[in-house]
C-alpha cells in the first residue's frame, strides 16, 4: 500500500503545472520590486526633462541678453573675496575639473569598477562622461557666446564661454559616481554623504570658474543642467539594461524550476 502510495505522489508531483514566476519570486516581492523600479524612473524622468526645459529657456534667455547686468554684478562680487588662498583654492578646484583631473579620476573608478567585473557600470559611466565631453563641445559651437571682461581673467581660455565645460564635465562625473554609489544600499547614510561630497566638489568647480574671471554664472548653471539631464538619461539606460538583464535571469529560473521539482519529487 505504501509502495503505491509513493508512485501516485510521484506522478502527481509529474502532473503539477510548471512553476510561474510568482511561485519563484513572491508576489509582495514582485508588488514591491515594480513599484521601486517605476518610481525610479518616473524620479529619472522629472529630473531629466526638469533640466532640459530649465536649460531652453535659460539658452534663450542668454542670447537675449536677460542676465547680462546680473552675471556681471555676480562676478564682482565673487572677485570681491580675491585673496591668495582662495586663488590657490580656485586653481586647485579647476583643475580637478579639467580634462586632466576627469580624466584621471574617471579612469581610476573604472579600473575599481572593472575589478569587481561590474562592466554595465564601466560602460555607462564612459558613455556618461565622454557624452558630457561630446555636449560641452557641440554647445559651445552652437552658441557662441564670449568670455568675461569684467576684470582681468586669472586663466586663459580660447574657446566659446556657454555653457561651462568644466562644471558640466564634473557633475556628469561626480553625479554618475554618486548615483551609483546611492543605488547600491539606499538605506546606508553613508553612502548618500559622500555622493554629497561629490556634488559639492561639483559645485565647487563651477564656482572656481567664477571666481577666475573665465565663466558667467548662467555658464555655469547651464552646465550642471545640461548634465542633470544627462546623468539622468544615462543612469537610467544603466537600469534599464540591469533589470532586462534580471528579468532574463528570472526567466530561466522558472524555466529550470519544473526539473527541479521533478529531481526533487524522484
Amino acid at each position: 500500500m505504501s509502495s503505491n502510495q509513493g508512485i501516485t505522489d510521484k506522478e502527481h508531483h509529474r502532473g503539477d503545472p510548471p512553476a510561474t514566476e510568482e511561485q519563484v519570486l513572491p508576489p509582495s516581492r514582485t508588488r514591491r520590486l515594480i513599484g521601486l523600479v517605476g518610481s525610479f524612473y518616473m524620479l529619472m524622468l522629472a529630473v531629466a526633462m526638469g533640466a532640459l526645459w530649465l536649460f531652453i529657456w535659460l539658452a534663450g534667455e542668454v542670447l537675449e541678453q536677460e542676465f547680462t547686468g546680473l552675471n556681471r554684478e555676480l562676478l564682482l562680487f565673487v572677485n570681491s573675496f580675491a585673496s591668495p588662498t582662495w586663488e590657490r583654492l580656485a586653481f586647485t578646484f579647476t583643475w580637478i575639473g579639467s580634462v586632466y583631473g576627469i580624466a584621471i579620476i574617471t579612469t581610476l573608478f573604472g579600473i575599481w569598477l572593472l575589478s569587481r567585473r561590474r562592466f554595465v557600470d564601466v560602460a555607462t559611466l564612459l558613455v556618461t562622461v565622454l557624452g558630457g565631453t561630446l555636449l560641452t563641445l557641440v554647445l559651445k559651437e552652437a552658441f557662441q557666446q564670449i568670455r568675461p571682461d569684467v576684470f582681468p581673467p586669472l586663466a586663459v581660455e580660447r574657446n566659446f564661454s556657454f555653457p561651462s565645460g568644466h562644471s558640466l564635465t564634473s557633475l556628469c562625473l561626480w553625479g554618475f559616481i554618486g548615483g551609483w554609489l546611492v543605488m547600491q544600499g539606499p538605506k546606508e547614510i553613508w553612502r548618500w554623504l559622500i555622493a554629497a561630497m561629490g556634488l559639492g566638489v561639483a559645485l565647487l568647480v563651477g564656482l572656481s570658474r567664477l571666481y577666475l574671471g573665465v565663466h558667467w554664472p548662467t555658464d555655469v548653471v547651464a552646465g550642471f543642467l545640461v548634465a542633470a539631464f544627462w546623468v539622468s538619461c544615462c543612469i537610467t539606460g544603466q537600469r534599464w539594461l540591469l533589470a532586462r538583464r534580471m528579468r532574463r535571469h528570472r526567466r530561466r529560473m522558472v524555466a529550470h524550476a519544473p526539473h527541479t521539482l521533478q529531481d526533487k519529487s524522484s
